[in-house]
């Protein structure tokens, strides 16, 4: 203490710019390692829990679309309007199975490839059954479609929704457990 006594006041003032220079080097440094660590859980977050969620619940949608437009199909005789929901249906399949490939290359743990293989089947006897529907709509065989549809197609659908959902509950409860360990990292408590 008797050193910092001893020095002159231009020595001081530039002590003491030093040591504030370094603090602040401090608080920068521990802000940015900080928020690099936050960055890229938020990264890992959202490529590999938000972003599959996404995909399977729209390949839902476009599930429950794809049913809409069989109805539609059992109800229509017009040609035209046969044409453009069988086009649709075309399109929603391809979608599903766009959003199956991303998701199969996202995955990164062995409980998840498990669940999508789960699904993949069901989706493809959905869609086997689907094609059954839509022979009877377009041979005007509605009553017949439309048993074999609620028969077949739609009991498979609701245990391809099961699993889409316990898929969801399972990475929401992974997302959990990674935003859980972002809160362990030190903050200020607002008041």
């Amino acid at each position: 203490m008797r050193c910092f006594v001893n020095l002159s006041t231009r020595a001081k003032i530039l002590f003491l710019i030093a040591l504030v220079s370094v603090l602040l080097g401090c608080v920068g440094y521990t802000g940015y390692f900080y928020g690099t660590r936050i960055a890229a859980n938020s990264r890992v977050m959202f490529s590999s829990r938000i972003q599959p969620i996404g995909w399977l619940f729209d390949s839902l949608v476009h599930g429950r679309a794809i049913q809409g437009d069989i109805c539609a199909l059992l109800l229509t005789v017009n040609a035209q309007e046969n044409q453009a929901l069988l086009a649709d249906i075309q399109r929603r399949k391809k979608t599903v199975e766009e959003n199956f490939s991303s998701l199969e290359k996202s995955l990164s743990g062995a409980e998840e490839t498990e669940r999508i293989a789960r699904m993949r089947p069901l989706v493809g006897r959905f869609d086997a059954a689907c094609e059954k529907t839509v022979r009877s709509a377009m041979a005007n065989l509605n009553e017949q479609g439309y048993a074999q549809f609620t028969k077949d197609a739609l009991p498979i659908f609701t245990e391809y929704q099961k699993e889409v959902r316990d898929f969801a509950e399972y990475e929401r409860v992974s997302a959990k457990g990674l935003n859980t360990a972002s809160e362990r990292m030190p903050r200020r408590r607002s008041t």
